[in-house]
């Protein structure tokens, strides 16, 4: 089935849930956004990120106050919205959206290219450098679609190593850093 990339930006609406009208007469939109280091962190106690900074600004232009709701995982935000908690979701990074019933996603509003990270990255300066070599990628994104193409042009030899699609960039990062991983392909 199809399944929408995350490429910066993804903003997820229930269709059966309050409409703008509704938020606007409250004055408050609600956002799980997952504080993931990219979509959503605190810096001197104040709330950052790319998809804080967009759903921030999505509220000042329609004379809204943002409830930033901080979630550990993009499963407790659809969770949250679900029991109507939050109004929509906010998140940043490439990665893939579950199809749920009633879920409404927008178009991403960029795109990102895969980056290899790890503490070998460093030593692959051409595509065929690859070959041998063992890749984490995050299941269901579309850097798994990608290190699967990689695979087969590469006849094989490249070992792809699947993580959980609720992994944030940053364990990955750290785990790549501890050496659990050699490479990570990330956006």
């Amino acid at each position: 089935s199809f399944r929408p990339s995350m490429s910066s930006v993804a903003v997820v609406t229930p269709a059966a849930s309050r409409d703008l009208a509704k938020i606007r007469d409250e004055g408050v939109l609600r956002v799980a956004i997952p504080e993931d280091g990219l979509s959503l962190h605190l810096r001197a106690g104040q709330p950052e990120g790319f998809a804080y900074d967009l759903v921030r600004r999505f509220a000042l232009s329609t004379g809204l106050r943002l409830e930033a709701v901080p979630t550990d995982r993009l499963s407790t935000s659809l969770r949250d919205l679900n029991r109507g908690s939050v109004d929509m979701i906010a998140v940043a990074g490439a990665g893939t959206v579950p199809m749920m019933e009633g879920l409404g996603w927008s178009v991403p509003i960029s795109k990102s290219r895969p980056m290899l990270v790890g503490r070998t990255a460093g030593e692959i300066h051409s595509f065929s450098e690859l070959a041998g070599k063992t890749v984490a990628v995050r299941r269901f994104s579309p850097w798994e679609a990608q290190a699967q193409q990689w695979r087969l042009q590469l006849y094989g030899q490249l070992t792809i190593v699947p993580v959980p699609p609720d992994r944030s960039d940053a364990d990955l990062i750290e785990e790549a850093a501890q050496g659990k991983f050699s490479l990570v392909l990330l956006d």
